[in-house]
């Protein structure tokens, strides 16, 4: 497990998913579902869940679906340690899976906890419990070039104008764009 850190600039298609898982939590939050956040924006996915995670004021913990143990005794001790510290740290989990299929054990898993619970990747896998579902995908142009004009800060203007052309032609996550920019703001300013 690890502490996934609150979300420093998001797309604003991102932020509309936040708000909307957020809204069909309202009246869930007595038995909330599993948010399964899909699409090809891995990392926007993990941005919509910690969004959602510190609007909720919950700590976000992320894990990685490869992680969790095959053994069904084991998936069921590592399901009640997980009850315990979501408990004692106000938190939340991510179960990330990748780009290949999903673990059978994401399900058996998922499907013995209470509380919310987030499971991003490219597909989502079917669990016991209520879910709601979520698309995150790459942002479009005009998200992107919001992100790189607040990456890039005051260095956008040396640019000359070929902000819109790297928007429209790249499909960047929010993250990649933020650490892209940050290493050229620095070049830029030369």
């Amino acid at each position: 497990l690890r502490l996934r850190p609150p979300v420093t600039a998001m797309a604003g298609a991102h932020r509309q998913v936040g708000a909307t898982i957020l809204a069909s939590l309202e009246d869930r939050m007595s038995q909330p579902p599993v948010a399964m956040v899909t699409g090809d924006d891995r990392e926007g996915q993990g941005d919509v869940a910690a969004y959602v995670a510190a609007e909720l004021g919950l700590h976000l913990y992320a894990l990685s679906a490869e992680s969790l143990p095959t053994s069904p005794a084991e998936v069921e001790a590592l399901a009640i340690l997980w009850q315990r510290e979501a408990v004692l740290l106000t938190a939340t989990l991510v179960v990330e899976c990748g780009d290949r299929d999903v673990p059978k054990q994401v399900s058996s898993f998922v499907d013995r906890l209470g509380g919310l619970v987030f499971i991003t990747g490219q597909e989502a896998p079917s669990v016991a419990r209520s879910s709601l579902r979520a698309a995150v995908n790459k942002p479009d142009a005009v998200d992107q070039r919001a992100l790189w004009e607040q990456a890039l800060g005051p260095a956008v203007g040396r640019l000359n104008g070929t902000l819109d052309g790297i928007a429209s032609q790249f499909r960047l996550s929010a993250q990649t764009i933020l650490r892209t920019g940050q290493e050229l703001r620095g070049a830029l300013a030369v």
